[in-house]
């Protein structure tokens, strides 16, 4: 088995190499597990994470977009699973074989930004700042609508196709083919091409661009700490 760990950034000064080799590469290899880094960056520059990247690519777009830039510049199937993380977290789960082997393999695996569904009860499975979840961001609903967390998530190579190269123009021809069965998980922002360039590409377009796809996500939980921002894991919880 091989593992891509994929760091994404618009460029990558202080990062954390030193937590992701203790908390997934050095488990992982412990597993008998290869495991490599990729990093997408805006510029590419010498750093200690690049000097230890197998591959190093440049592409100017935003966090979903250089995702699936890597994924598809790497158009092979010797990685059975790809973890995607920004250089400046913190992680104190440890992601080892076991970890992996627990995860959806048809589902994109991630913590929560907003969760709306049935009752659920998961240990760090929502991102947050400390002690602020809001009350919207938890909601009953008869249908889970989830919007991911994008700091961090786990995917199969079952599932690649979620992860199509992704343009203006694929966005926008996503939202002509929306229609009313589909706005209960649209509902929350506009779709159209300003929002999407101006936007960042935020969780909600994760979201909508995977769901268009046929890909739905599946909450875990992972500690995490993002320091830039001070998001935090907080307990996903519902009654």
């Amino acid at each position: 088995m091989k593992v891509l760990i994929m760091i994404i950034s618009d460029k990558i000064t202080n990062n954390n190499l030193r937590n992701i080799y203790e908390k997934i590469i050095i488990p992982l290899k412990k597993d008998n597990i290869d495991t490599h880094i990729a990093t997408c960056v805006n510029i590419n520059y010498d750093n200690i994470i690049s000097k230890n990247s197998k591959y190093k690519f440049e592409f100017d777009g935003y966090q979903l977009s250089k995702v699936c830039y890597v994924v598809n510049k790497i158009d092979n199937n010797d990685y059975e699973y790809y973890i995607k993380t920004r250089p400046d977290i913190f992680l104190n789960t440890t992601i080892d074989k076991k970890f992996l082997l627990e995860l959806s393999k048809n589902k994109i695996n991630s913590r929560c930004r907003c969760y709306k569904g049935p009752p659920i009860d998961l240990k760090f499975g929502m991102s947050c700042p400390p002690h602020d979840i809001r009350k919207g961001h938890i909601q009953y609903n008869d249908k889970i609508i989830i919007n991911p967390d994008d700091q961090m998530y786990i995917f199969h190579k079952s599932i690649k196709k979620a992860f199509l190269p992704i343009t203006s123009d694929t966005y926008l021809n996503y939202c002509k083919q929306i229609n009313n069965k589909y706005e209960y998980w649209i509902d929350d922002w506009m779709l159209n091409e300003t929002f999407w360039r101006g936007s960042g590409e935020k969780e909600g377009h994760h979201k909508f661009i995977w769901y268009s796809r046929g890909f739905d996500i599946n909450p875990i939980g992972l500690d995490i700490r993002l320091n830039e921002r001070e998001l935090r894991s907080s307990h996903l919880f519902l009654k």
